[in-house]
């Protein structure tokens, strides 16, 4: 019998899983990383070479197991010898709820840690990967697990991460800054942890992380305006429009009052969506605040980006 793959990171996760089921048969536990694992956690992976070896679906196995690393069946084996703040335990429910095969997956900070270490991504690309890692993190701390490795509510509480549709319940969580402070503190100790090759990559990113970047393209914006020398943004703010109803922006300088948004594709899925910008902008703009957009087209081409940014301030600043 076949069936048709629902997609790549599908394919990856199914690969993999069956190789750790095979390799717990043998007595070696395996823990599910990489781009597998990036792909259960939603950690975004940008710009890296299509022909990485990398990119093939990964386990980690301790070095101690005997089982030999390297590339085998389309299964990349790495030795490596985790933590247990570093790995999350899951199981997928069966059609009755019952518990099937447990999972040990590489948590997201450090999914986040080894996809920009083994794939040398950018300063702004690594950014986007662990500001996408802390918010998982996040969620999990709160009780959310992955749809992947669970199919359904299992009675005790546990919410399941299509609860991630309700990023911005998770974003308010988030302005809490001891909240984000035990975050970047647990993301340091996970770096210490980790191998140093390929690390210089994480470190040069780590000053700009943030939880709050709900979105790839707002982490690669964030990064360009901290580099940029232009005054930073408070990000994930709610503005009050003309009506009285407040709304969430993606960036905000209440100086200028002016308003950044980062428009990917995704962020307007209907004509509804369309509309309910549309009015959003109109009762924004009716109280006095401008606005600057951009697209990752716009955002690849650093300086023209920054340059509509700077001209808004400095048309606010002569209003």
């Amino acid at each position: 019998m076949y069936s048709l793959p629902e997609s790549e990171a599908s394919v990856a996760w199914d690969l993999a899983s069956s190789r750790a089921r095979q390799l717990a048969d043998r007595g070696v536990a395996a823990v599910i990383a990489g781009p597998t694992s990036a792909g259960l956690w939603d950690v975004p992976i940008i710009g890296a070479r299509s022909d990485s070896v990398a990119l093939h679906p990964t386990l980690y196995v301790d070095p101690r197991t005997g089982v030999r690393d390297g590339l085998r069946d389309g299964v990349r084996i790495v030795h490596a010898a985790l933590e247990s703040e570093d790995v999350w335990e899951g199981a997928p429910r069966g059609p009755g709820g019952e518990a099937t095969h447990r999972y040990s997956v590489c948590m997201p900070l450090r999914t986040g840690i080894d996809a920009t270490r083994h794939l040398r991504l950018s300063e702004a690309a690594g950014v986007a990967a662990l500001s996408s890692a802390q918010r998982r993190q996040a969620a999990i701390l709160d009780g959310w697990v992955p749809m992947r490795v669970a199919s359904k509510h299992d009675g005790n509480g546990t919410r399941l991460c299509d609860d991630w549709r309700s990023e911005s319940r998770l974003t308010d969580r988030l302005q809490d800054t001891s909240l984000r402070e035990a975050l970047q503190e647990q993301l340091l100790r996970s770096v210490s942890r980790s191998p140093r090759r390929g690390l210089r990559h994480v470190i040069q990113a780590l000053a700009f992380v943030d939880p709050r970047l709900e979105t790839p393209l707002e982490a690669i914006s964030w990064c360009h305006l901290c580099r940029s020398g232009l005054p930073l943004p408070l990000l994930q703010q709610w503005v009050t429009g003309a009506s009285g109803r407040r709304y969430r922006v993606d960036f905000f300088w209440p100086e200028f009052h002016l308003i950044g948004e980062a428009d990917g594709a995704m962020k307007y899925r209907s004509a509804a969506d369309v509309m309910a910008e549309k009015d959003r902008h109109a009762d924004l703009g009716d109280a006095g605040h401008g606005f600057v957009r951009w697209t990752w087209s716009d955002a690849w081409m650093t300086q023209v980006f920054l340059g509509r940014i700077e001209q808004a301030m400095n048309a606010a600043a002569r209003s």
